[in-house]
């Protein structure tokens, strides 16, 4: 496969990430890899950006589109590259965070909230402040947890989080 096709199968068009599919190849194959090493640990964090629909609604897909890539810049700088983000779907991401447990997965999350929550998003002559929901959950190998256990223990605590009034981060 060249090189040129293989980035086009691993990522998000839009924002540069990765996409849903290599992150649960990827989950996969390091849940395979942890389970014949119980020293090994991961986390995930699923964020969702609060209202997304009346962004869209209001100034447009354009802008949508705009402060998806702006999001997933934000991500960007806030993780290493060990860690691997994905555009998991809409206005959904997806964070693994290899090595990291729980707590400091936590603490990566609030930072990435409290950065889109301070950061100002100029859609065209307009600023808007735009908020994210944020759920968190590690692996771990005595649950017998497995890549679609986790992937609802995440999307159970980002719910959670949008019952809890949302622009929070939850852990389960």
């Amino acid at each position: 496969m060249s090189a040129t096709i293989k980035l086009e199968a691993e990522t998000d068009f839009l924002t540069g990430l990765y996409n849903r599919r290599y992150l649960i190849q990827s989950l996969y194959r390091f849940i395979e890899q942890a389970n014949l090493n119980d020293t090994l640990i991961f986390s995930l964090f699923m964020l969702d950006i609060d209202h997304f629909k009346e962004i869209n609604d209001q100034f447009g897909h354009e802008a949508g589109d705009d402060v998806l890539q702006q999001i997933a810049q934000i991500m960007l700088k806030n993780t290493r590259s060990e860690e691997k983000i994905s555009r998991f779907g809409g206005e959904e991401f997806v964070g693994f965070l290899p090595e990291l447990v729980e707590k400091e997965a936590e603490m990566i999350a609030e930072r990435i909230r409290k950065q889109i929550f301070d950061h100002i998003f100029l859609i065209g002559s307009q600023n808007i402040k735009v908020t994210v929901s944020i759920g968190v959950s590690q692996w771990n190998v005595n649950n017998n947890d497995d890549v679609q256990s986790l992937l609802k223990r995440i999307d159970k605590a980002l719910y959670k989080a949008k019952g809890n009034g949302r622009n929070c981060t939850v852990v389960l």
